[in-house]
């Protein structure tokens, strides 16, 4: 259904520029640095984070939210009644599908069986990581060529008995699987910021099938769905159709996924699986009459009042509106704020502030993953694209109306708010409100007193560092792989995590060959590590040498350099 695409790069080019050569903090960092910027960042919080303010952003946002339906509109403000018509059938045909797996939960399918079916493919997953040891440490030419067929064979069986459970227990599957995210999204990238009615439309078709296929069956108070679990679904069709001798590291890892959440699926039983379907079914009904009424030019508000669509049409801009605006004001104050202080304390709650909503608390032992996001930061820092507003970014073009000068000078607030470059900060994201008023929990507290210690920490660093982006598979819709959608950019070499304490104990299970091999990897000195998996915990060794290091596991964070 979906074409491939390519992630087209929407460049802004600033209006000023510098080398991009690495830049030394050491020097602007005194004994009392951090000290004085907690004075600095509660006397912000005291200015741009009075009582209710939080309350009033989400107010904004849900009235914005609404009901959460996607009302597809046009360049010019209007409705794009085309899209809609073009994918009631869909949602129709949806319905159906549900109604088919509803009745299939009547028949009181065989869960042991299904139950069976997961535990064989589990132990095969496991079979194939033995040949794969067996293979990487074998000097034998013969031997190896062996193993490379049982290894494929093997991979072949794991392929089908995937298949063999969604066709035992459709109700996991996914609606119309198997659907292609990655390919979805690459097409979504390129339209998305096309302002002329064809590309607009193309954006919304594909936006609207989105919001139909990213979907799920919710859970009991109706909070969430397993969206996440049955889109992986989709996603591992397509990657287990690959081509591949051993069972690749991505596919195993979601693999262990698909069977741990499976297995907890099950265990809700008949019953609650109908009734979870049901409500999926019930949900798909209200989307349906919801965009039938539109197409009636009739829209329902709380309480039973009709209006038109133009109205509805006209309080939702109205409410957009509304809310960029409360936004824009405050992300205008965070910069006249900021841009008084001296550059080293930019720099610190630019870099605080992006480590709290980017990576939050997934992390290993040491940061790894932490200081390296803040690497990135830094990096771009030294970048002009990254590092500077483009004249025809909203916020330029706002600070310019409130006079403010020299933003050339604030390089690390525009890289904090630069259009595009950090999701949090949309003005219709949950981060959005946590720049102006910092997370104050207990455990936001705790955590950012690491990051700041951190921030200070890769600010003083005086080494490079290639990487400019990142993503984290683990937490993409479908765990699509965006690296085959960014051209211009180049994946960094895996490394290890920080040396174990203790190491040796682990290290005499290892050398006893108590351990399950996974993959090896290149590290950027070169240098060759293995991933194996000791009392079902994964860590890494080096091939040459000894010691046993955290695993970083490349699911949560990858990182990329410019090509």
């Amino acid at each position: 259904m979906w074409g491939s695409g390519v992630l087209i790069s929407f460049l802004f080019f600033s209006i000023f520029s510098w080398p991009s050569a690495a830049k030394d903090f050491v020097s602007q960092i005194t004994s009392d640095t951090l000290q004085r910027y907690r004075e600095i960042n509660r006397q912000f919080v005291r200015e741009l984070c009075p009582s209710g303010i939080e309350n009033q952003y989400q107010k904004k946002l849900s009235v914005l939210n609404g009901d959460g339906h996607f009302v597809p509109l046009l360049p010019d403000g209007s409705l794009d009644s085309e899209t809609i018509i073009q994918h009631i059938p869909l949602i129709v045909e949806k319905i159906a599908w549900l109604e088919k797996g509803i009745t299939f939960m009547d028949g009181n399918p065989d869960f042991d069986l299904i139950n069976t079916q997961i535990d064989t493919i589990e132990k095969k997953i496991e079979q194939d990581l033995d040949l794969k040891k067996d293979f990487f440490e074998s000097t034998d030419v013969i031997s190896k060529g062996d193993l490379q067929k049982k290894s494929e064979r093997l991979v072949k069986e794991i392929r089908d008995g995937f298949e063999a459970v969604l066709r035992s227990a459709p109700f996991l599957s996914p609606f119309k699987y198997p659907v292609d995210h990655l390919r979805m999204r690459g097409e979504y990238d390129r339209f998305k910021f096309r302002e002329d009615v064809l590309g607009n439309r193309f954006s919304n078709r594909i936006f609207f099938a989105r919001r139909i296929f990213e979907d799920g069956a919710p859970t009991r108070n109706q909070s969430k769905s397993d969206m996440f679990y049955r889109t992986l679904i989709n996603t591992l069709h397509f990657n287990l159709a690959r081509e591949q001798i051993f069972l690749e590291e991505s596919n195993r890892y979601d693999l262990f996924s698909f069977i741990t959440i499976s297995r907890n699926i099950l265990k809700f039983g008949p019953a609650e699986n109908r009734q979870r379907l049901n409500d999926w079914k019930s949900r798909e009904l209200r989307r349906l009459n919801y965009y039938r009424l539109i197409l009636r030019n009739l829209i329902y508000q709380e309480g039973g009042r009709a209006i038109t669509v133009t109205e509805y049409i006209a309080q939702k801009l109205k409410a957009r509106d509304e809310l960029k605006k409360f936004v824009m004001d405050k992300y205008i104050q965070v910069y006249q704020f900021w841009s008084k202080y001296p550059e080293i304390y930019q720099a610190i709650f630019a870099m605080e502030t992006i480590l709290f909503n980017e990576v939050g608390t997934m992390d290993g032992p040491g940061s790894p993953e932490r200081r390296d996001v803040l690497r990135v930061v830094k990096k771009r820092h030294g970048i002009s694209f990254y590092a500077n507003l483009s004249e025809r970014e909203p916020l330029f073009l706002n600070l310019q109306q409130n006079k403010l000068s020299h933003l050339a000078q604030n390089t690390w607030i525009n890289l904090l708010l630069k259009e595009g470059e950090f999701s949090f900060t949309y003005y219709y994201m949950h981060g959005a409100p946590k720049i102006f008023c910092p997370d104050s929990s207990a455990s936001g507290e705790r955590l950012r007193r690491e990051n700041l210690e951190l921030s200070l920490n890769i600010l003083k660093e005086t080494g490079a560092y290639e990487g400019v982006r990142y993503f984290s598979r683990a937490s993409m819709v479908g765990r699509i792989n965006m690296a085959s959608l960014w051209e211009d950019f180049v994946p960094l070499p895996e490394g290890a995590g920080a040396l174990i304490p203790h190491w040796r104990d682990l290290w005499k299970l290892y050398l006893a060959g108590q351990y399950r091999f996974r993959y090896y990897f290149f590290d950027s000195q070169g240098q060759t590590f293995k991933v194996v998996e000791i009392n079902e915990k994964a860590y890494v060794v080096p091939f040459a040498g000894e010691g046993v290091y955290y695993y970083r596991d490349p699911n949560l964070f990858r990182f990329f350099a410019t090509r």
